[in-house]
């Protein structure tokens, strides 16, 4: 029993038509979608400690944040940390758990919004090894009198990443337009797959212009199809072993 609960299994393929929680905020007037994309670690920051709050604190002037290594209820707390932060911030929250563990959901991706959300649909990604399990989170959501496609994933970092990465970029290659790609992809830049990704006509890398040690360090991404790129920036509070990485933008 006990061996059971402590083997780790992957979530299976679930779909849904809303999201969790409030919009706690006064809708925006400006036609500028805030985004953010952040590996938070569980909350774990580089002192070591555990603390939601400074999560919060990176992420709360966005519209928009897709969120990986995100931990779901746990002994004495029955909440994800993706409910945790949408309190926190006043944002619509969605926990998309990769895995399970000790009879629950255990780990995986999540988002926070503040815009419609249409549909959404979770499906795990190709896995060779019975641990790590990842997946990808894709939703439609309504901004600007447009629904958008945004895809969120945290692939792999081992033997599976090239196949789970191919996987994801096929699927937004396929989406219409306007549509945004994030997460963690555990790929630096130079990369074969990103560098063809980038090259393609209508797409853009949402933080090219990010330089310095922070450019593409971590492996987190934020890719646009239908958007103008109007600027970008990254937080390295040590809130997470990874800096948080934010753009703004604008339909085309």
């Amino acid at each position: 029993m006990i061996a059971s609960g402590f083997r780790r299994m992957p979530t299976p393929q679930a779909e849904g038509t809303s999201v969790f929680g409030q919009v706690m905020r006064p809708p925006s007037t400006r036609p500028i979608l805030r985004v953010g994309t952040f590996n938070i670690q569980s909350g774990y920051g580089l002192d070591h400690r555990t603390d939601l709050d400074r999560t919060a604190a990176c992420i709360r002037d966005c519209d928009l944040v897709g969120l990986n290594e995100v931990a779901g209820p746990s002994f004495g707390e029955v909440r994800s940390q993706a409910q945790i932060l949408g309190e926190k911030v006043g944002l619509a929250w969605l926990y998309a758990p990769s895995e399970s563990r000790w009879w629950h959901d255990h780990w995986g991706n999540g988002m926070l919004t503040a815009l419609p959300v249409q549909q959404w649909l979770r499906f795990p990604l190709h896995k060779t090894k019975p641990s790590g399990y990842r997946s990808l989170l894709l939703s439609r959501q309504e901004f600007g009198g447009k629904m958008i496609n945004v895809l969120i994933t945290h692939t792999d970092g081992s033997e599976d990443r090239e196949a789970q990465l191919r996987t994801v970029i096929a699927i937004f290659r396929s989406l219409e337009e306007p549509a945004i790609l994030m997460g963690d992809f555990n790929t630096p830049p130079g990369d074969p797959q990103l560098v063809e990704l980038s090259r393609t006509p209508g797409v853009s890398d949402a933080l090219e212009s990010i330089t310095g040690k922070w450019a593409g360090h971590h492996g987190d991404w934020i890719f646009v199809k239908g958007f103008r790129v109007l600027n970008a920036g990254v937080n390295d509070s040590g809130a997470s072993d990874h800096p948080f990485y934010h753009c703004e933008l604008e339909l085309k």
